[in-house]
């Protein structure tokens, strides 16, 4: 018989995230506490552990619960997105009132609609308590030996992806923000996986170190990974190489983040009809305070990951400890 996992890796995430659906039952306005208090952090946990659970199982109830989990933590992602989108530009005496209350009205419209939701699913605390009775598969040796391999498949693709644009990028939310998207996962199972994946130390001295291996980086928390016993099987990841990950991840985050700013300014632009020129996301950039063009950011973007994949192939090095 093969040995399984004494652990419940979706247990932590699911007790906190009770308790957070439950206090907000209190609050005034449920859904922007749940977002001011991080309740996107545990569902983005629960979504993690799902994915790569569904991809190599290919068991219908977790993808079930996966769309489950990726429903609630895109609708708190969009809360996000506008309440940044508010903060930031209300804070820039450039940026006329009625842009701000263009993305204010977003931002309200999606609470409003959620708090129902909200108060319709009794806030979801009974389809938890049905996850947390629910039978998951197990992780035993053989599927963590395939979530392993599922890694080191996305890792490539994203590499291949990236390949695609070797010329250069053109478009922040297909392009940039996509490809942001599919490497992040690889440091989100990091933490998800509970102990699971373990950082292997290395010896050797990489090129790429002082650049890429930031003190920054080093004492950020989400790169403290959990340490746990009880599992069949652990995946090694060279430490080096997952802490140049994450700031690949980060510094693209920074630059996704600006560009996104400006295109939606540049959008609140048009859609108000209070443009004064015929470039809006040139006046969006002004307004912004910035000097960098979206075609600048894209070249940033387009420069980190070159170096990333094609000068250094620091994602080569990420399983070889």
């Amino acid at each position: 018989m093969a040995k399984t996992s004494t652990v419940n890796l979706y247990n932590i995430h699911v007790k906190q995230l009770q308790k957070l659906l439950t206090e907000s039952k209190k609050q005034k306005d449920p859904a922007y506490w749940l977002y001011l208090n991080k309740a996107r952090k545990p569902l983005f946990m629960l979504e993690s552990i799902a994915l790569i659970v569904s991809r190599t199982t290919e068991d219908k109830k977790t993808t079930d619960w996966l769309k489950f989990f990726k429903k609630l933590e895109d609708v708190l992602g969009e809360i996000d997105h506008y309440d940044v989108l508010v903060k930031e530009f209300s804070a820039k005496k450039a940026i006329r009132k009625e842009l701000v209350d263009y993305y204010k009205k977003k931002l309200e419209k999606i609470l409003v609609k959620f708090n129902k939701k909200l108060v319709k699913r009794e806030f979801y605390i009974p389809r938890l308590k049905e996850f947390a009775n629910d039978n998951h598969p197990a992780f035993t040796k053989t599927l963590i030996l395939k979530i392993k391999q599922q890694i080191i498949n996305d890792v490539n693709a994203a590499a291949l992806f990236f390949k695609d644009y070797a010329k250069g990028f053109h478009n922040f939310e297909e392009q940039v923000h996509e490809l942001r998207r599919k490497i992040r996962w690889a440091s989100i199972y990091g933490e998800s996986l509970g102990g699971i994946i373990i950082l292997k130390d290395t010896s050797k001295l990489y090129t790429w170190e002082k650049e890429f291996v930031t003190k920054e980086v080093l004492n950020s928390d989400f790169n403290k990974l959990p340490v746990r016993k009880g599992f069949p099987e652990y995946i090694h990841f060279n430490k080096k190489a997952f802490y140049a990950l994450s700031y690949a991840i980060g510094k693209l985050g920074e630059i996704k983040d600006k560009g996104l700013s400006i295109e939606a300014l540049s959008k609140s632009l048009e859609k108000t009809g209070t443009s004064k020129t015929k470039k809006p996301f040139d006046e969006a950039s002004r307004m912004l305070g910035t000097r960098e063009s979206e075609e600048d950011l894209l070249k940033q973007a387009h420069a980190l990951l070159t170096k990333y994949y094609s000068t250094y192939k620091i994602h080569q090095e990420l399983f070889k400890v």
